[in-house]
């Protein structure tokens, strides 16, 4: 009888498809996306592209008006939320999990519960609870699986008789016998305080989860004196200590950064898989290996703990409502993105999916890739970035500052947990 049931449902799905895609009225949907530009190798939104564009071929009574609205953080971040204030999102839109929590029952973003009853079954992991696990129901659509940790060049540890670290005692050697021998170890982009994504499992490590982060933000804790949050940056600043970072890093960017680990003069990359497709293309991507980063000996998980999350999602402008044309062409769209079909585009894009990984053929894959997937199917306690899904998004600069800051040596521990107190204070005033 189940079986029975899916067929139908799949039926009525195709009908549905095929009497849209003959319609004589053809929709535009405004389709937000944080990058640049619209080139294939554009960072985090190029699987997007490619995936619109065969969307496009097959549905061309559906336009998808591709806008890029900037590729900084900073800047598109406050595009959002500008938008969202006066009740003026497009209709489509891709940005982090971090929003559905803000944007959730406000009214400017569309439930989605009953396009996920339709395509929960596109999905073999908790990608849809993940993604929507702050609220009630569903709001957000993920179609990126993202890791977010280091990359390490093995040729470069190899010189020096090294092995990629696994334990913080052998990454701290690492660290000092690369330092010793005048090679950079870690390129990093101070400059650029959100590039910092290998650093938020550290802090898991020590016992950072959802319910401290709420105790925290209600005040129940004093954010100044709390050991996870000091534990994890006095290990950071041994990092530091060992002059891995080098002497420019308070003025080097991240495509700075980025660059010298792609051309192979640095040894360390700390990074987010959004990127993984330009690390992938470099010359030296056979040396590449991923890993979640240092383990600590006194951490307080009993395994791997490493950052792996659902990061990017589709959300629907309230405004979709209102126009019966315009909601079934963004079904479509959910519907083909999350498809075997969108999940190939994707992949051919760059962009590891969230979606059934089975129409990605592993046989493919170059060494540094199966580092990759490896990591995202392992069984490591998996966590997200604290900013988007635990804390309020005001936390961000403070916490990001108080980690840039220690790297590199603008303050000691007390100043940097100043800042994170300071933001407690502010919560409670």
């Amino acid at each position: 009888m189940k079986r029975v049931l899916v067929c139908l449902l799949a039926l009525a799905m195709l009908l549905a498809s095929t009497a849209f895609a003959e319609s004589a009225e053809p929709v535009t949907l405004t389709y937000w996306l944080p990058c640049n530009d619209l080139e294939a190798g554009a960072a985090e939104q190029s699987g997007i592209v490619i995936a619109a564009q065969k969307f496009m071929e097959s549905h061309p009574n559906i336009k998808l008006d591709l806008v890029p609205i900037g590729g900084n953080s900073d800047d598109y971040n406050s595009k959002f939320q500008m938008a969202a204030t006066v009740n003026n999102l497009p209709d489509l839109m891709n940005i982090s999990y971090g929003y559905v929590k803000q944007w959730a029952g406000t009214g400017v973003i569309l439930p989605l519960d009953d396009i996920v009853a339709e395509i929960k079954d596109n999905y073999k992991t908790d990608a849809l609870d993940f993604a929507n696990e702050a609220v009630d129901g569903y709001w957000a659509i993920p179609y990126m699986a993202e890791v977010q940790g280091w990359a390490y060049n093995t040729e470069i540890l190899g010189q020096y008789g090294l092995e990629v670290p696994e334990t913080f005692d052998d990454f701290i050697n690492v660290c000092k016998v690369l330092t010793d021998n005048g090679v950079r170890a870690i390129a990093h982009g101070a400059t650029d305080i959100w590039a910092i994504w290998g650093y938020h499992a550290l802090f898991c490590q020590y016992g950072v989860d959802k319910a401290m982060c709420d105790r925290l933000t209600a005040g129940e804790e004093d954010f100044f004196s709390n050991e996870a949050y000091r534990k994890t940056l006095e290990r950071i600043a041994e990092i530091a200590a060992t002059g891995a970072y080098g002497d420019a890093v308070s003025y080097t960017s991240n495509d700075e950064a980025k660059a010298s680990f792609l051309n192979g003069d640095a040894a360390m990359y700390c990074f987010a898989t959004s990127f993984v497709a330009e690390l992938d293309a470099s010359e030296h991507a056979d040396k590449f290996v991923f890993n979640f980063g240092p383990q600590f000996p006194d951490s307080q998980v009993d395994k791997t703990v490493g950052l792996r999350t659902y990061g990017w999602n589709v959300y629907v402008g309230s405004c979709v409502e209102q126009d019966e044309a315009k909601l079934e062409a963004v079904k479509e769209w959910i519907r083909f993105l999350t498809s075997g079909d969108g999940t190939a585009a994707l992949w051919e894009g760059g962009t590891i999916p969230a979606t059934d990984l089975s129409y990605v053929d592993p046989a493919a894959l170059d060494p540094f890739m199966v580092t990759i997937f490896d990591a995202i199917s392992s069984d490591a306690y998996s966590v997200p970035d604290q900013c988007q899904a635990w804390y309020d998004a005001s936390i961000k600069a403070p916490y990001r500052n108080a980690v840039t800051a220690i790297i590199t040596g603008a303050t000691d521990i007390d100043g940097a947990m100043q800042f994170l107190a300071d933001w407690q204070s502010n919560m409670q005033s």
